[in-house]
C-alpha cells in the first residue's frame, strides 16, 4: 500500500462531495461520541454538592443532579430541585441579539423545559413509584430502565449510523451524485436490528480484549474493517462479519496504525483551531481515507482468495457497471416515452400560474412527470449514482411519483383563488378548534369577521407559487418555505400594529426561540410541515378535484367570495374583530404565586402590565 497515493485519491473524492461529506461527519461524530459513553446523555454538567442535599435552589444545577437524586430514592429532592430548574428558565429567559430564549409557553418550550430540567425523568420514577409502591425499589428499576434505554440508544441508533455513514463514503468514492437519503438504506433492505447486533458483537468483543490492555490495541485493528464489511453486506451474520475482518487485517495491523499515526498533524492542528480543522477538513479527510483504505483491503482479500471473501459480494459499490447491463436492468417503458412539445409563457415561467386549463397544461403535467422519471434514471444510467436495482438484497419498493399528485404543474388563477380561500378556512378553524379545546369556548379568531385568516391562505399561495422553481429540491423547499412564512408572519404582525395603534392579535412572547414576540420557532416550524404538505400534497389533491368543476361554476364561486372578503377587509378595516381570546392575552403561570398577564386598553393604545398576587398554596 502506497499512503500517500491512498490520500490523494481521498482528497480528490472529497473534494467533489465536500459539504455533504461534512455534515455526513458531524452527525458522526455525535454517534461516535454519544456512543462511547453513555453518561454524556446524563447532563452533569455544573454539579453542586449542596444542591443535591438541600434541593431548595437551581443555579448551577443540571440534569444530572435530579438524575442522582431520583438513583438513591429522593424523589421529593429530585423533584423540587426539577421544578425550580424549570421555573428560572421560564423567569431567567436569555436573549441572543433581539432573539428572544424563553422558555414559559409553547409546545416547544415545555419539551425543553421538561428535558433540560429533568422533569421528564422525576416523570418515569413517580410512575415507577405509584406501581411498586417502595421508593427504594423504584430507585433500582429507574437506575436499570435509564440505563437500559442508553444501552438501546447506542445499539440501535448511534452503532448502526456508524455503518451507515461507512456506506455512504464508500458509494461517494465510486459515483458522483449520492442523495443524503441513502444513510436509510439498511432500513430499506430491513437489515437494521441484524447489523446491530454485529456492531453489539464487535463491541463486547472488543471490550473483553481491552481488559489485558494490549490485547485490546491488537483487536482494535483486528476489528477496523466489521463496519465497512456490515456496510457492504448487512446480511452477513455477525461472527462471519467479525471473522472477515480479522482474516482481511492479518498481516496490516502495523500499516493501519501507521495510516491512523499520520493524521497526528491534523489533531495537533484542530486544536489549535478549536476543532474547526476538525470539522470542516480533518474528519472528512480521515473517513474518506479509511474508506480507500478499506476497499485496498478488499481487493486484496478477493485477490488472494481469502477464506469468507466471497461475502464481499457488493461489486457495484466499488466499480461502475457495465452500460448495457444498467440498460436491461433500468429498461422501464416511462424511458422510451417522448415528450409532446410544450413552450412556457413569462408568466407560467416566473409563478407556474397559467390564466385557466386546457390541452396545453396537461402536456405540461405529463413532460414534468416524464422528465422527473427520467432525470432519476438517466443519472443511474450514465454511472453517476449507485444501481439499487443491483444491489444483492432487494431493497423496499422504489419510491414512484404518482401522476395524479405529480408537484411540478401549473395552477390556474381560478385554482389559486379558490385555494386562498381554502387555506384560509382551514387556518381559522383550526385556531378556533384550539382554542375551543384548551379553553372551552368558541371564539373567531382573526382581525376580520368572516371564517377565514388571510395569513394562512395568503402564506400557503405566496409558497406555492414563490417557490415554484424549488420543488425539485424538497429540502430547499422546507428551508425557504419557513423564512417566507416567517417574513409574513412578522410583517403582517407589524403592519397590523402599526394600523391598529399597537393593537396585538397575537404575542410569542415566552415562546422558545421568539423574535419581538411576532414570530417563533415553534410556529415557523408548523409553517414549514405546512407548506411542505400543502407544494406536495394538498395542492396536487385540490387542483386535481378543482378541475372537474365546470368553468362557469368556478368563476362564480370565486367572485361571490372575493366580494364577500373585500367587503369584510372592508368593515373590519374599521372596526377589527377584538376582545378576549382574541387581542386579550391573560394566562396563569403554573407555580407557587399566580402571575397574571393582563392587557388594558389607554387612550386607543394597547399597554401591558404584570400583576402578580402571592398565596399560599392551600389557598390558590
Amino acid at each position: 500500500m502506497k499512503r500517500k497515493e491512498l490520500k490523494k485519491k481521498a482528497k480528490g473524492n472529497l473534494k467533489k462531495h465536500y459539504w455533504l461529506l461534512v455534515i455526513v461527519c458531524i452527525f458522526l461524530t455525535l454517534a461516535v461520541n454519544g456512543g462511547s459513553t453513555g453518561s454524556t446523555m446524563i447532563d452533569s454538567t455544573y454539579k453542586s454538592e449542596d444542591l443535591v442535599k438541600t434541593g431548595s435552589d437551581s443555579i448551577g444545577a443540571g440534569i444530572g443532579d435530579v438524575y442522582d437524586n431520583l438513583a438513591i430514592g429522593n424523589l421529593d429532592e429530585g423533584k423540587a430541585l426539577s421544578e425550580n430548574i424549570k421555573n428560572n428558565k421560564k423567569e431567567n429567559g436569555s436573549k441572543i441579539g433581539i432573539l428572544e430564549i424563553a422558555h414559559s409557553r409553547g409546545v416547544l418550550a415545555d419539551l425543553v423545559n421538561n428535558m433540560s430540567s429533568g422533569m421528564i425523568l422525576v416523570t418515569l420514577f413517580s410512575g415507577i413509584n405509584s406501581i411498586v409502591g417502595q421508593e427504594d425499589v423504584a430507585s433500582n428499576i429507574f437506575v436499570i430502565l435509564s440505563l437500559l434505554f442508553m444501552f438501546l440508544v447506542w445499539m440501535f441508533i448511534f452503532n448502526v449510523f456508524k455503518v451507515a455513514c461507512r456506506r455512504f463514503f464508500l458509494e461517494t468514492r465510486t459515483y458522483d451524485t449520492v442523495p443524503i437519503s441513502r444513510l436509510l438504506y439498511l432500513h430499506n433492505v430491513k437489515k437494521w436490528s441484524k447489523v446491530a447486533c454485529s456492531m453489539l458483537l464487535k463491541s463486547v468483543y472488543q471490550t473483553l480484549w481491552d481488559m489485558t490492555i494490549i490485547g485490546g490495541v491488537i483487536k482494535h485493528y483486528s476489528y477496523f474493517a466489521v463496519p465497512y464489511v456490515v456496510a457492504e453486506n448487512p446480511d452477513i451474520s455477525p461472527k462471519k462479519a467479525i471473522t472477515l475482518s480479522r482474516k482481511m487485517m492479518y498481516g496490516h495491523k502495523w500499516e493501519c496504525f501507521k495510516l491512523e499515526f499520520s493524521f497526528v498533524g491534523w489533531y495537533l492542528l484542530s486544536l489549535i483551531s478549536f476543532g474547526i480543522l476538525e470539522v470542516f477538513f480533518v474528519k472528512p479527510y480521515e473517513e474518506m481515507t479509511y474508506g480507500e483504505y478499506y476497499a485496498y483491503l478488499r481487493k486484496e482479500a478477493i485477490d488472494k482468495n481469502v477464506e469468507g471473501s466471497e461475502l464481499l459480494n457488493d461489486t457495484y459499490l466499488f466499480e461502475k457497471a457495465d452500460p448495457q447491463l444498467l440498460r436491461e436492468v433500468y429498461n422501464d417503458k416511462i424511458i422510451i416515452e417522448e415528450e409532446q412539445e410544450y413552450k412556457e409563457n413569462l408568466l407560467e415561467r416566473i409563478l407556474g400560474v397559467v390564466p385557466f386549463y386546457g390541452k396545453k397544461e396537461e402536456i405540461y403535467r405529463r413532460n414534468m412527470f416524464l422528465r422527473t422519471k427520467k432525470a432519476e434514471i438517466d443519472v443511474i444510467l450514465e454511472g453517476k449514482a449507485y444501481p439499487r436495482r443491483l444491489f444483492t438484497m432487494k431493497e423496499s419498493k422504489e419510491h414512484e411519483k404518482n401522476e395524479y399528485l405529480q408537484p411540478l404543474r401549473h395552477y390556474s388563477i381560478t385554482s389559486v383563488i379558490l385555494m386562498f380561500f381554502t387555506f384560509s378556512m382551514v387556518g381559522w378553524l383550526w385556531e378556533v378548534s384550539l382554542h375551543l379545546i384548551s379553553d372551552g369556548e368558541f371564539v373567531n379568531r382573526g382581525v376580520l369577521q368572516g371564517p377565514w385568516l388571510p395569513i394562512y391562505g395568503s402564506g400557503g399561495i405566496l409558497i406555492l407559487l414563490l417557490l415554484y422553481h424549488f420543488r425539485r429540491k424538497p429540502w430547499l423547499e422546507f428551508i425557504l418555505a419557513v423564512i417566507l412564512a416567517g417574513t409574513v408572519e412578522y410583517y403582517t404582525s407589524l403592519y397590523l400594529e402599526m394600523t391598529h395603534n399597537g393593537q396585538k392579535w397575537w404575542d410569542y412572547t415566552g415562546y422558545f426561540l421568539n423574535l419581538n414576540g411576532r414570530v417563533c420557532a415553534e410556529g415557523l416550524f408548523v409553517f414549514g410541515l405546512g407548506g411542505m404538505a400543502i407544494v406536495y400534497f394538498l395542492a396536487p389533491l385540490l387542483d386535481n378535484l378543482i378541475r372537474k368543476i365546470p368553468f362557469k361554476i368556478l368563476v362564480a364561486a370565486c367572485a361571490c367570495l372575493l366580494v364577500l372578503y373585500t367587503a369584510d377587509q372592508i368593515y373590519s378595516s374599521k372596526h377589527p374583530n377584538t376582545g378576549k381570546g382574541i387581542t386579550d392575552y391573560a394566562y396563569v403561570r403554573d407555580t407557587n404565586d399566580i402571575s397574571l398577564f393582563s392587557t388594558s386598553l389607554y387612550s386607543g393604545k394597547c399597554i401591558y402590565t404584570l400583576e402578580t398576587v402571592s398565596m399560599a398554596r392551600n389557598n390558590q
